[in-house]
């Protein structure tokens, strides 16, 4: 999906992937996006999710409590792999 040419930081580096992602690529994505209101990493994804959202990029964002761990992805599991089933199932058809 993304340019080969990324790499060291930016081959992880979501922000860059979106900027150098064809137009093409990023009107054809839809991502789901969740972070646990008492996680440390909470603030850079409020800023992915506007980044995003200003560069049409589609998705979906969610906020729950929680904190980056086991127990909170356990918790919001099922809900990520029905996202995960009705797009596939909608990018077949």
């Amino acid at each position: 999906l993304f340019p080969p040419t990324l790499i060291g930081r930016e081959q992880w580096d979501l922000f860059a992937q979106l900027r150098m992602a064809p137009a093409t690529v990023r009107q054809g994505l839809h991502w789901k996006l969740l972070c646990g209101t008492e996680d440390n990493l909470i603030e850079i994804n409020r800023a992915f999710h506007h980044y995003a959202l200003a560069r049409g990029v589609g998705h979906q964002y969610d906020e729950y409590p929680g904190k980056h761990d086991w127990p909170f992805w356990d918790g919001h599991a099922v809900e990520s792999l029905d996202f995960l089933a009705a797009h596939l199932a909608g990018a077949e058809g």
